[in-house]
């Protein structure tokens, strides 16, 4: 579960883009860091109170598979607004960008009625024509949501398996 970022730097866009938004390698770089932070924090766990009790076992699983189901819709709602997958048919492949919520002057003069999509395509999917067509605010903001969605979702489901393992190795709770 934690080795999502990692895979998706070497799937091709297409396939990647399930695994990790349209990010950079800091980000992704951040999320991998982070993954290895949340299974080594749930096994130094294993002499809290909460590991004692089965009731209180079930709780903390519960709130954290909770709290990822909660990162799992922030994170669609967030790749349907900020996430565009351009068709290139001449070079038979797929690309997919993250965009921003603000237009920027150039973009509004130049593509006034016209759809994210077809912006992206007369002007390219380089970071450059995309800070060129979105202001760079709104795409930080863009950004930031997805990978905190994505994390929100990521590193929650991380520390349920990595819980499930735990419990699984203590063996039974000794009080209910």
């Amino acid at each position: 579960m934690g080795s999502l970022p990692l895979l998706a730097s070497v799937l091709p866009d297409k396939q990647s883009f399930f695994l990790f938004p349209p990010l950079d390698t800091v980000f992704r770089t951040a999320a991998i860091l982070l993954c290895v932070a949340v299974t080594f924090i749930v096994y130094f766990t294993s002499d809290l109170k909460f590991t004692k009790s089965g009731k209180r076992r079930f709780a903390v699983l519960f709130a954290t598979v909770s709290v990822s189901v909660v990162g799992v819709g922030l994170f669609l709602v967030s790749h349907e607004q900020f996430v565009r997958t351009i068709d290139i048919p001449a070079k038979k492949e797929t690309v997919t960008v993250s965009v921003g919520y603000t237009r920027t002057v150039f973009a509004n003069r130049q593509f006034p009625n016209s759809t994210d999509w077809d912006m992206i395509r007369a002007r390219g999917t380089s970071d450059e024509e995309i800070k060129r067509l979105w202001t760079e605010w709104s795409i930080i903001v863009a950004r930031l949501a997805l990978l905190f969605s994505y994390l929100l979702f990521l590193l929650p489901a991380i520390a349920a398996f990595s819980l499930g393992v735990l419990y699984q190795g203590l063996g039974a709770a000794p009080s209910p």
